[in-house]
């Protein structure tokens, strides 16, 4: 009979019957019915049934001597086993508990210490999770990988925006450069011709003179176009990066006051690069570097170093620096610090343009601000070892 009681009143009724029963039962006739079946024969006389086959030998005959009543058991342990020292260290470090220092025992994951905490662990009881520091600094571990991913975002960004701003400025150039040279040239030609013409001692020398300067500039100003807007395709072949330095340092004596020497950091100088861009590259930051140092003079280093994939030119100088706001306009064409008349603003511009094609990249750091520390700037180019995919 079931019932829908409690467990303890349940338990309660079970233990009331068991004490009535005790105290009905008559000690005399249990111990005489103990004593009954005490033997054998006893046993035998209580099974045998009245006028039938002794129930005890039925129970024995042949017919159910095939059945084994045995039982077996084996061992099915279900303790826990605690982790080895190894083991336990090894869940420790991957918590971030390396040292004793490091096992704060703060009790944010529950349990009384770390280590406790990694044999719950081990145990399939607890996740690392749980532990209050290693999720901190999973999480600014996280952060800061998020804020290298946004740096190089917006790094490739404003690569893209300045490729874009390249490209345009490309296609103006070579309509203007190619309309201009024409006409410039015939202005050219025959300013030289009334110059060498012209007695030097005519008032129309210094003028005619004058003339043919500015006119010879413009040429320049326009071949510097012509070399902006060409997009020259790459010839790379294996080239010695020592040669490239120590012979654009050669071609460029350093003006009074500024010395200039060059190091090389680098085990395999060889690379696959087009020789002619790369040296033009090299010389124009170069000439920037002297142009920066004209006025105070100072010293001037240009280092290669590399690894197995790239190699690395470095222009450094300690000239007056280029101002901070300006720095994300050195790219740009016609954009210039020197002054009137000493520059185009086309050298840098052409050297982005083929670091670009090469696959490379190029970065500029600049101190224009004495009281921040030494002034100077250093250009530094990564160009790949082998030709990359495009």
């Amino acid at each position: 009979m079931t019932t829908n009681l409690p467990l303890f009143r349940r338990r309660s009724a079970v233990s009331q019957y068991a004490r009535q029963k005790l105290a009905a039962l008559d000690m005399n006739q249990w111990r005489r019915d103990m004593q009954r079946f005490e033997n054998l024969n006893l046993h035998r006389k209580f099974l045998q049934v009245e006028g039938r086959q002794d129930l005890y030998s039925w129970l024995y005959s042949p017919m159910f001597s095939d059945f084994d009543l045995r039982r077996q058991f084996s061992l099915d342990d279900q303790q826990t086993l605690m982790p080895t020292r190894d083991e336990l260290v090894e869940i420790l470090r991957r918590l971030g508990k390396v040292t004793q220092e490091d096992e704060l025992n703060c009790g944010a994951c529950g349990y009384d210490t770390c280590r406790e905490h990694a044999v719950a662990i081990y145990k399939g009881l607890a996740e690392i999770e749980m532990c209050l520091p290693y999720s901190i600094e999973q999480l600014r571990k996280a952060v800061k990988e998020l804020d290298i991913s946004h740096s190089r975002l917006a790094e490739a960004q404003q690569a893209l925006i300045q490729s874009e701003k390249l490209a345009s400025m490309g296609q103006l150039a070579a309509g203007v450069a190619h309309e201009v040279n024409n006409p410039l040239g015939v202005v050219l030609m025959y300013a030289h011709i009334l110059l060498d013409e012209c007695p030097t001692d005519s008032k129309l020398f210094t003028d005619l003179k004058l003339i043919v300067d500015q006119a010879d500039r413009c040429k320049k100003i326009v071949a510097n176009l012509l070399d902006f807007a060409r997009q020259n395709r790459v010839v790379l072949m294996p080239t010695d990066v020592r040669e490239i330095a120590d012979a654009a340092l050669r071609s460029l004596p350093p003006p009074d006051g500024v010395t200039a020497h060059a190091t090389h950091e680098i085990e395999d100088p060889v690379a696959e690069l087009d020789k002619d861009q790369i040296s033009q590259v090299v010389t124009n930051l170069i000439s920037n570097a002297y142009a920066a140092m004209e006025a105070g003079g100072g010293a001037l280093t240009v280092s290669t170093s590399g690894d197995a994939t790239h190699v690395r030119f470095v222009v450094a100088d300690t000239g007056c620096g280029i101002p901070q706001e300006n720095l994300h306009k050195v790219f740009e064409p016609f954009f210039t610090t020197k002054k009137m008349g000493k520059g185009t603003g086309l050298g840098l511009a052409v050297t982005y343009g083929i670091v670009k094609m090469h696959r490379g990249d190029i970065q500029v750091k600049s101190n224009a601000d004495a009281s921040a520390g030494p002034t100077g700037t250093t250009v530094t180019v990564t160009l790949p070892r082998l030709p990359q995919p495009g």
